[in-house]
């Protein structure tokens, strides 16, 4: 047999799963073939087969053949094919076409000019498709590995978030602390990507019980979306046992929202003149959203420094991005060639400019929070502080502006709609992770209900601990003597009262708490419980975006069950944080 048949038919062995792997042994793998031994065996270094029988074969092959590569010893382009296929989003039929295979030949043959093309065999879709199943199940055993003993004991936390693509997904990760590396560190793990017309029952693919998966705090952007997963998943919202937090960005975004567009039932707070100053603010911005519309569609013929953000209905904040960029613009937009922009533009600058720069100057004040928030690490310590800060600001900025101007008037519209859904949004867990962040222990511009709040849930968490004593090291000489006294107990809230903090402290609060997990036992086992919980599930937003890139427009027809083995895969193997 000649090596380029061998070749062949020991991939179409392999192709139909018709040999079966026995052992890797001085870098050679042995074969069975329906429970025999098969004559050949593989070079894990080459990727040739050779015949595995006596007469010193294997032995010239490894000192001298695989050396020197011969013309009959051929890479196998399996694994990395595989590779691409997942890091890149290539189909099944462009990864086994024939415009690829002349492409990888190509190459091939410019860096072995002796091989002979018709002996490279590349793997066939139903190889790769079974890579990828194999690889799914490393993945899973991985992740699963990792989280259950984290669920398990409270450290671990579940995002969801839903949206479309060809199917409608739930997107779903877990978020826990990593100890792996010496130092710990938020770490996120795909959990689910799931067509929502699959089964609908929680999966057990982590080997978890939905108890289990009940068990974890809930992030998700509202009750709409956790209704509709507790409903398709499991059985209803009432089986979640833990709290459950509103994602922080989306209610930055419906904060800002609503300042031009009061809710139903607060408009009751404005006057008349209030509601229509809001409403020619709100025609400003969308003004400025058409112009920027325009401008896009016309930009071949406008001479711009750059383009104009869009305004995308379901990103609020990008009308803000669109408004500062028409301010930004607008010398060059009245001046333009093209009379449909230099009309709109020139109407916007002499009946609007001066609103839309109020309006954009209000609401530009929620963009840094939406980026710090957005962040896929440890900020729900700085969720409360944060919001009262701005909160403040509004109630400040009411008190000192004109009376009846716009600025007052959007000013008392933030006020009045964040006092209304902070006081619906702000969990026992944000008073928590702020009291547990040393900067801001004493919670003193804060509300007594908060500070209240903080207490009672770091008490409640430590009564539901086994306790451990605290460990301390003193270089006082006598304090040998303290063995021969009466233990004192040590209350550990009030000595992590007590402490001074250094404006030089660790940032970070997972970094303080395992630094100081000998003096505050306890506590730091709280700490790593809050501090687990991501304050919004914008790592799903991405995974949406990213299926984009994965699943392309060629690979519509995938099945739902392929779509979530290539997003789970790569989400694992590119961390989203």
């Amino acid at each position: 047999m000649t090596p380029a048949s061998r070749t062949k038919e020991f991939f179409t062995l392999i192709e139909n799963e018709e040999l079966s792997k026995v052992k890797e042994e001085n870098n050679l793998v042995y074969y069975s073939y329906k429970g025999v031994m098969f004559p050949y065996i593989k070079c894990i270094s080459c990727s040739s087969f050779i015949g595995d029988q006596r007469g010193g074969n294997k032995t010239r092959h490894m000192k001298k053949v695989c050396m020197k590569g011969s013309d009959n010893v051929l890479p196998d382009f399996t694994e990395d094919i595989t590779k691409l296929c997942l890091d890149t989003g290539c189909s099944f039929n462009f990864l086994t076409s024939d415009d690829f295979k002349s492409f990888v030949t190509g190459i091939v043959k410019k860096c072995r000019s002796y091989v002979d093309p018709d002996k490279i065999t590349f793997p066939s879709a139903h190889i790769i498709k079974n890579k990828i199943t194999e690889e799914y199940g490393n993945v899973i055993n991985d992740i699963g590995a990792k989280i259950r003993p984290k669920i398990l004991n409270g450290e671990a936390n579940l995002v969801i978030d839903f949206g479309k693509y060809f199917h409608d997904y739930l997107s779903a990760f877990i978020v826990t602390i990593d100890d792996e590396n010496a130092t710990p560190k938020l770490r996120i793990f795909p959990f689910a990507f799931k067509s929502t017309t699959a089964t609908k029952t929680s999966e057990n693919k982590f080997g978890l019980s939905e108890k289990e998966i009940l068990s974890m705090t809930l992030v998700s952007d509202g009750a709409k979306n956790l209704e509709k997963a507790a409903n398709l998943y499991f059985g209803g919202c009432e089986h979640f046992s833990n709290e459950r937090l509103k994602c922080s960005c989306h209610l930055i975004q419906k904060i800002s929202e609503r300042v031009m567009d009061p809710l139903k039932s607060l408009r009751t707070s404005f006057d008349s003149n209030e509601l229509l100053l809001l409403k020619e603010c709100s025609d400003c911005l969308d003004k400025a959203a058409h112009l920027a519309h325009v401008v896009h569609n016309r930009k071949n013929s406008l001479a711009l420094p750059r383009l104009p953000h869009l305004y995308v209905a379901t990103r609020w904040q990008s009308a803000v991005r669109c408004g500062r960029d028409i301010i930004q613009l607008i010398p060059s937009l009245v001046t333009a060639a093209d009379s449909k922009v230099n009309s709109l533009a020139l109407k916007l600058y002499h009946e609007d400019l001066a609103t839309l720069t109020t309006v954009v100057s209000i609401l530009e004040k929620f963009e840094p929070l939406l980026l710090l928030f957005e962040k896929s690490s440890s900020t729900i310590h700085l969720f409360l502080p944060k919001m009262n800060a701005l909160l403040k600001h509004f109630e400040n900025l009411e008190l000192t502006s004109t009376n009846e101007s716009i600025t007052q008037v959007l000013a008392k519209s933030a006020r009045i709609h964040l006092t209304h859904y902070l006081d619906k949004s702000i969990s026992s867990i944000h008073a928590a992770a702020t009291f547990l962040y040393p900067k801001t222990k004493r919670m003193m511009k804060l509300d007594k209900n908060y500070r209240d709040m903080a207490m009672d849930t770091i008490k409640t968490m430590l009564n539901e601990l086994e306790p451990i004593s605290p460990t301390t090291v003193s270089g006082d000489d006598l304090d040998y003597l303290d063995d021969y006294a009466d233990p004192q107990p040590v209350d550990e809230i009030d000595q992590y009262l007590q402490d001074f903090v250094s404006p030089t402290e660790l940032d970070d609060p997972i970094l303080y708490w395992a630094k100081n997990s000998s003096r505050y036992p306890n506590m730091s086992r709280v700490a790593r419980k809050v501090f687990s919980i991501i304050s919004s599930e914008s790592v799903c937003e991405r995974s949406f975006s990213i299926v984009k890139k994965i699943v392309t427009s060629d690979r519509s027809s995938l099945k739902p069950q392929t779509v979530e083995k290539l997003m789970i895969i790569f989400f694992y193997r590119h961390e989203l944080l």
